[in-house]
């Protein structure tokens, strides 16, 4: 959930992140969306082992970690390059609200692999 706070607040307020996708939004767009393929891959595959190291302390299901990972890592994404909509997510505490309502059930109720 603080992974979560952090990198939402971390990234929306990132100097040349804002400065790019106000001023250049033509060129950090694609490379951000369309051209995403390896990013995605990486951050993916870091959360991936977050959430198997959290199974093999009891602290998770087991289930397949690769797909969930990538699925947070696609919602993330959208969030920061699309701050504006009608999730309040604009403080802290609305982004740690988020995480608990949204990210956290998605984490713990995967479906086991294999059913």
């Amino acid at each position: 959930m603080e992974s979560f706070v952090f990198a939402l607040r971390t990234m929306r307020s990132h100097p040349l992140l804002v400065r790019l996708t106000a001023i250049e939004p033509e060129d950090l767009l694609p490379v951000m969306t369309l051209q995403a393929g390896p990013v995605i891959a990486i951050v993916s595959g870091f959360l991936a082992q977050q959430i198997r190291d959290a199974q093999r302390r009891g602290e998770v299901p087991p289930y397949d970690a690769r797909p969930v990972a990538e699925i947070l890592t696609r919602m993330a994404q959208s969030l920061i390059l699309t701050p504006q909509g009608g999730l309040p997510l604009d403080s802290d505490r609305q982004a740690r609200a988020f995480a608990r309502n949204y990210i956290v059930p998605i984490v713990m109720r995967a479906v086991p692999a294999g059913d």
